[in-house]
């Protein structure tokens, strides 16, 4: 949910050293000093903190994926995990009816309209 985190765990062993941990978002290297609140933990998983998401922005959705390496020996890459921001919409909604209390006050009834919409992949 927007102003969220988001937590991508990726781990890897290997009898012949300690592999290295890069993401991939949409295929593409990130580049996790260029963006703070983006950080990779000791263990290998990505962690996004304050989940950005407007109409027209939204720069934490995608597909990520880990790649860990270990020098001549190659990389291996993950699976493929979708983050999708989900969307709470509140609308408050005057009915065009009134009514008249019995202390003499003019009531309008109102709806109250709430809806939740998340995309898992």
């Amino acid at each position: 949910m927007r102003g969220g985190n988001v937590l991508l765990n990726c781990s890897a062993e290997s009898d012949r050293g300690v592999p290295v941990i890069k993401w991939k978002k949409d295929g593409i290297h990130l580049a996790l000093g260029m963006d703070e609140r983006k950080q990779q933990l000791p263990n290998g998983s990505l962690l996004i903190q304050n989940i950005l998401h407007s109409r027209h922005h939204k720069p934490d959705e995608g597909l990520y994926q880990c790649e860990a390496s270990l020098g001549d020996a190659g990389s291996i890459v993950s699976r493929t995990a979708r983050v999708a921001v989900a969307e709470t919409n509140i609308k408050i909604l005057p009915r065009r009816s009134s009514s008249l209390s019995e202390a003499g006050w003019k009531m309008y009834p109102t709806a109250l309209e709430c809806s939740h919409n998340s995309i898992l992949g």
